[in-house]
């Protein structure tokens, strides 16, 4: 799996769904980047699906966290709903775990 898609779905009344799906990496994240910032701009709940993500870098992480704290900042909130286990494990390598917000 190569590249990214992000495939975005409205979840009235108050939160956007983001999918994810291929590799979340230095190349790919300005991408992703811009998407969740749209979202949080509208001042939406973002709830993220990664469970299709292939790979995630550093990169990934670095922006998973800012996201995270971009989302807190505007009001709207970034909840990691669907992560598979290669984000778990980089994410927690990175010990980026406690900056996000995970789905139950």
């Amino acid at each position: 799996m190569t590249g990214l898609d992000v495939r975005v779905v409205e979840r009235p009344p108050d939160a956007v769904l983001i999918e994810v799906s291929g590799e979340l990496d230095l190349l790919t994240v300005p991408e992703f980047a811009a998407c969740v910032d749209r979202v949080v701009a509208r001042r939406r709940r973002v709830v993220l699906d990664l469970d299709k993500v292939g790979f995630c870098g550093a990169a990934g992480v670095r922006e998973l966290v800012r996201a995270s704290a971009a989302a807190r900042e505007a009001g709207a909130g970034l909840l990691v709903a669907g992560a598979s286990p290669v984000v778990h494990r980089v994410v927690d390598l990175c010990g980026a775990a406690a900056a996000l917000t995970w789905a139950e």
